[in-house]
This record gives structure tokens, C-alpha cells and sequence, in this order.
């Protein structure tokens, strides 16, 4: 198995971190972050490196579950023209409809970053945790 897709559906399913929005698309890079309470925290990144192609909605994205789409997935897919470098990852969501709802994004490799981010400024952070970069450091 891929120890990252493991990973991150090891944190979906063992924790309350189960709502996931995409934070951020900046050059070729995707930020998904997963929380309890997107208001003022998250506990998980998860970015798509050398992305090529997404199709996933912004927010609401609810306990996914991410794998590597099938041949036949990817096949349907034809009209994308991925690389071979590409590696087509399909997310999953709505469990109570048994994962119906697929979305795909496309990209080279995909990566978790464990750790809350604060969305506020905080003092004596303990290990794993940081302020968000937008945060403003002076108050």
C-alpha cells in the first residue's frame, strides 16, 4: 500500500478531524487542511505536489477517503491527457452514502503535514503546533 494515502485515511477515520476544504492553490502546489473547527484551527495538510488537473469543490469535502483511481477510473479520464508522471488521486466523501460522491485531482505526489495551525496569534505553542502565515504576528 502507499504509506501517505494511509496515513491520511488513518487521521480521517481515528480522529474528529473530518472536515477538509482546499486552503490553497499556489503555483503547482494543492493545500487541502483537515479540522474539527475550521474557525480557528487545523490539524492536517494534506498537499498535491505538480498538480496537473482538479475537480473537487472547495468546501464540504466530509471524511474523505483518499486512494489511487483504477484503470477504469483513469481510463474515463482519457480527456484530461495526464503525464505518465501523473498520478490520478480519487477522494471520497459523504460515508453515510457509502463514499458515492469521487473527486479527482491529479499530481505527481501528495504529502500530509501533521500539527494543529492556530488561526489566531497564541503564545507558548508546544511542539507541532504553529500560527497560520496570514496571522497577524503583532497582536
Amino acid at each position: 500500500m502507499n504509506p501517505v494515502l494511509d496515513r491520511a485515511n488513518e487521521i480521517v477515520s481515528t480522529t474528529n478531524t473530518t472536515d477538509f476544504v482546499v486552503q490553497s492553490h499556489s503555483g503547482d502546489t494543492l493545500l487541502l487542511t483537515g479540522s474539527f473547527d475550521h474557525s480557528f484551527y487545523h490539524e492536517v495538510e494534506i498537499h498535491f505536489h505538480v498538480v496537473s488537473y482538479i475537480g473537487l469543490p472547495t468546501h464540504g469535502i466530509d471524511s474523505p477517503r483518499f486512494s489511487i483511481a483504477t484503470h477504469s477510473e483513469r481510463n474515463l479520464r482519457k480527456h484530461l491527457e495526464l503525464e505518465e508522471t501523473d498520478i490520478l488521486y480519487c477522494i471520497h466523501t459523504d460515508p453515510e452514502l457509502g463514499g458515492r460522491n469521487r473527486y479527482y485531482v491529479a499530481a505527481e505526489r501528495m504529502s500530509v503535514v501533521e500539527g494543529i495551525v492556530f488561526y489566531y496569534h497564541r503564545e507558548n505553542l508546544k511542539p507541532g503546533e504553529r500560527i497560520a502565515e496570514w496571522v497577524n504576528r503583532e497582536g
